[in-house]
């Protein structure tokens, strides 16, 4: 929400939830103007959409595109669906980028890559390589790899200059002034990841 709100003070419009699940911000985040393209399997949608039947949308639109990320044509999709590849975009990888072999997440960083405009922004969230080697499952799925250079992956794949990773440790949401705060003492590169167990986030903008 936080990078979501920040990007809308840009002037940014469209935002993409790529595995979007039960993403809820098209009905709770105020933003009128904003287009929310939620994309995710056939499957996840026919359960999500009969819950929010009746909720009002907060935002100008919310689009459903169906695909599965890696097997999908994720530009054609996007496209066809009314994603304007001209304007800049906040993309969101929520809870996502450990089901992806590292073959697929440097297909899908290409295809963020051609369809972010400058001033498009970035969030995800992963797991160390050591920490996914160990076994990680979540609700039955394992993940199926992590990575120590997301910041490398999305700066030389998807152009997005400005690529930063954190370890959670030093993120934590400051309630009073309702805002993410982060300690920069916690920023990570490929060599300070490499063999550790982390819980990490990528944030990443493009400038130019």
């Amino acid at each position: 929400d936080d990078l979501v709100a920040k990007q809308h003070l840009q002037g940014v419009r469209q935002v993409v939830s790529l595995g979007a699940g039960m993403d809820s911000r098209a009905f709770r985040l105020q933003l009128p103007e904003t287009t929310f393209f939620e994309v995710d399997k056939e499957d996840l949608f026919r359960l999500k959409d009969p819950l929010v039947e009746d909720v009002p949308l907060t935002c100008a639109r919310r689009v459903t595109v169906i695909g599965v990320l890696g097997e999908m044509d994720l530009v054609q999709s996007l496209q066809q669906s009314g994603f304007d590849p001209t304007k800049p975009t906040t993309w969101l990888l929520e809870g996502l980028l450990p089901y992806f072999t590292r073959a697929v997440l440097q297909s899908v960083a290409e295809d963020i890559g051609s369809l972010s405009a400058p001033g498009s922004g970035l969030w995800g969230d992963s797991f160390s390589k050591t920490s996914v080697e160990k076994g990680m499952v979540f609700h039955g799925v394992p993940f199926a790899d992590g990575c120590d250079d997301y910041d490398v992956i999305f700066r030389d794949l998807a152009g997005f200059d400005n690529a930063t990773v954190m370890d959670f440790a030093g993120i934590w949401l400051d309630r009073p002034a309702r805002r993410v705060r982060m300690d920069k003492r916690y920023a990570l590169t490929p060599k300070t990841t490499s063999g550790k167990d982390i819980c990490l986030m990528v944030q990443a903008f493009k400038t130019k």
